[in-house]
């Protein structure tokens, strides 16, 4: 028993000690609180040198559709809203779009890796806000840990890990919505063990846009008492399914921005299983060093029936598309202080995926007619012309190794240097089709060898209050997809796009409960390829520059009021066109600003309220910029909370306040196309909704 408390202890003060430091450059939004029995290696908070941190007090009692929208609060993030059945958005940063063309951001829900094969995050529909313990999003490219998707930054949401508590949540509202949730925790010397169960259902804003889904999960962690190892094991399930309300025209929106045409979209379904599997290990060698390990399995299956409004053709394009993903890996860090000033860390990660994708389309002379294509089906009538019914159809696989090394370096006691370097390397295969391709074809991926990724992250404190700093770093981003990770398409793209990234920031703070971060920024790549896979082609961009400005602030006044501010400039250009037409245009997809703002009062020991904002600015939405922009909302939401005990607490929320009309999302369907083919598709966002929930501790 004393051999355990010793190195245990000594081990958790080793693994929180880089907190003080983490102050420097991390800002938090809410209540944070962090064990170090969640792992052996280093937080990012305590390595990097742009993180934020959301607490639970900001998460828990907020009532959304999907957790990914709960980002809209933090600094930096633009949220991209489809609202089409299951497939409803996500969330970007750093000039990045979520449509998907160029997935920009790396998702691990518990620090593990939760991306689709093309960058996708709809494994965040696995958690639910009241069994989120905080979520960690680093800004930048110098992250040595991850090297697929997290070309920008990447988001962890790490959820509830021990304790003892007993929480249910119930909320109703607009639209005939009903949102249950509950979690349990329990601990005792050796063994944690949490559950929750999550419900939603609601009839929607939109005809024809029902959505039923419900997520359940479970951790279990045992560490026995005198030992200095722990294991765990984790398990998630989700079940969903949707009507799609479809995308509209231009001139649909403008009659009438919640209509639904059901002579077009009515047969639009989604229909989505998601599980998860994590085995985890944790061992303390000495009180100054940890080795940690993950090993996952996730899958994916979803089954979606939807339709176009007419394109530039004059036709209506049905598809059903099938998604079966799973993905296997293992991950693995070894940490270690081998003086005061000077900390290691090495890791690696393997992972395979094996993917299928299935597109299948009916003729494209209206919804749903005629016979659906199939994957086995001639394309091509005997005449060797095209039968109108298209479809495109993958089974293939990726097979990524990385590794990568850090060293945090306290050369004096207000200067941190941390060096690190990142190789990734990726093998896979494919066959398939895609199109009217008349046969299928079998492909390798392409070999782009090492992809090695150095980075550089220095941070100097003037004092416990002010502290500089400047990050380099160097990711890369790939095209994903059967037809063009190794596929026909693949063999004109011989080597990744490597991005480049330096930031240079000031973290500031007066020791009473004011808080800020400004901070500059730039990445560049060579050579940008965005995938368009609704369309079923690519285009490459050519060399691109993102840049901005981040402004951050947040401001505890006494114990009674709480605001925050953020507010982010950014462009994404083409500098130097694959064609000439393309250089000096805008990334479509990406907008110019996004504002945060908020406060919370409380008025008496029972009841608070308060305020929220969130404001984007607008976008282009194809490749040539043609037909302008789009996009640009503010919307503001309000709340009242009053706690008439201690177990109990009641939440009224008013979303869209002001009932702003605005469009959650505008495409277009020919993003690669000139202007004279070019067509903007709506999808409308919620109006003014209200909801009244009730929180109860046992």
């Amino acid at each position: 028993m004393r051999k355990f408390h010793m190195t245990w202890a000594a081990a958790m003060v080793f693994a929180c000690a880089p907190w003080v430091w983490a102050q420097e450059s991390t800002t938090v939004l809410g209540s944070v609180v962090v064990t170090a029995e969640r792992e052996g290696a280093l937080p990012a908070s305590a390595v990097l040198t742009s993180v934020d941190l959301m607490g639970s007090d900001m998460i828990e009692d907020k009532h959304v559709k999907n957790s990914w929208e709960l980002l809209g609060q933090m600094p930096g993030i633009s949220l991209k809203s489809w609202q089409m059945g299951l497939e409803t958005g996500k969330p970007a940063l750093r000039g990045f779009n979520g449509e998907g063309y160029v997935s920009g951001v790396k998702l691990l829900i518990d620090g593990i890796p939760s991306n689709t094969n093309a960058g996708h995050m709809r494994q965040m529909d696995m958690v639910f806000p009241m069994d989120i313990d905080y979520i960690e999003v680093v800004r930048g490219t110098n992250d040595p840990r991850y090297g697929l998707h997290s070309i920008g930054g990447n988001i962890n949401v790490v959820t509830k890990q021990g304790g003892n508590y007993r929480d249910a949540r119930l909320s109703y509202g607009t639209w005939n919505t009903t949102d249950f949730q509950a979690v349990l925790g329990s601990q005792t010397d050796e063994v944690s063990s949490n559950y929750f169960l999550a419900t939603y259902k609601s009839d929607g804003f939109r005809d024809h846009s029902n959505t039923d889904k419900y997520g359940i999960g479970a951790k279990w962690f045992y560490r026995p008492i005198g030992s200095d190892m722990r294991v765990g094991l984790v398990v998630r399930y989700f079940d969903g399914n949707a009507d799609e309300a479809g995308y509209l025209t231009q001139s649909e929106y403008n009659a009438s921005p919640q209509q639904h045409v059901s002579t077009r979209s009515g047969a639009d379904t989604d229909s989505r299983q998601m599980q998860t599997v994590s085995a985890h290990f944790d061992y303390a060698v000495t009180s100054s060093a940890f080795v940690s390990g993950k090993l996952y399995y996730s899958g994916l299956t979803d089954d979606r029936k939807m339709t176009y409004p007419a394109d530039s053709t004059a036709n209506v394009y049905s598809q059903n598309r099938h998604w079966n993903e799973d993905h296997v890996g293992l991950a693995g860090s070894f940490t270690w202080e081998t003086h005061p000033n000077l900390t290691i860390e090495t890791g690696f990660n393997v992972e395979k995926q094996d993917n299928q994708y299935k597109r299948h389309y009916w003729a494209a002379t209206g919804a749903y007619v005629g016979t659906v294509s199939t994957c086995t089906a001639s394309r091509l009538n005997a005449a060797g012309a095209a039968t109108g019914r298209y479809s495109e159809c993958w089974d293939y696989t990726v097979e990524n190794t990385g590794a990568y090394a850090q060293a945090i370096l306290r050369p004096t006691d207000h200067l941190k240097v941390i060096p690190a370097w990142r190789v990734d390397h990726f093998s896979g295969s494919s066959q398939g089709h895609k199109n009217n391709t008349a046969t299928d074809s079998s492909n390798d991926m392409t070999d782009y060898g090492w992809i090695n990724q150095p980075k550089l992250s220095v941070v100097y404190n003037f004092n416990s209050h002010n502290s500089v700093y400047v990050n380099w770093g160097k990711t890369f981003q790939l095209l994903t997809g059967g037809a063009y990770t190794s596929g026909p398409y693949a063999s004109s793209l011989t080597s990744p796009s490597v991005n480049t990234g330096e930031e240079l920031g000031y973290k500031f703070s007066n020791g009473s409960g004011m808080d800020g971060r400004m901070a500059v920024w730039q990445q560049v790549a060579p050579d940008e390829v965005a995938n368009l896979a609704a369309a079923g082609t690519f285009s490459r961009l050519g060399a691109t520059r993102r840049r901005g400005v981040d402004f951050q602030i947040t401001n505890q006044w006494a114990s009674h009021t709480k605001l925050w501010l953020s507010h982010s400039v950014q462009e994404a250009n083409i500098v130097s066109g694959y064609t000439a037409s393309l250089t000096g245009k805008q990334v479509f997809g990406t907008p110019n600003y996004m504002t945060t703002l908020g406060a919370e009062h409380t008025l008496t020991e029972q009841m608070s309220v308060g305020l929220q904002g969130r404001a984007q600015g607008d976008y282009y939405i194809n490749t040539y910029n043609t037909n302008g922009k789009f996009g640009e909302f503010t919307l503001l939401d309000a709340s009242v909370k009053y706690q008439p005990s201690k177990s109990v607490n009641i939440d009224f929320q008013v979303r869209n306040f002001l009932n702003r009309v605005y469009a959650s999302d505008v495409w277009d369907y020919n993003a690669d196309s000139t202007a004279g083919s070019s067509v903007p598709f709506f999808s409308a966002g919620a109006p003014r909704s209200y909801f009244l929930a009730a929180t109860v501790r046992f």
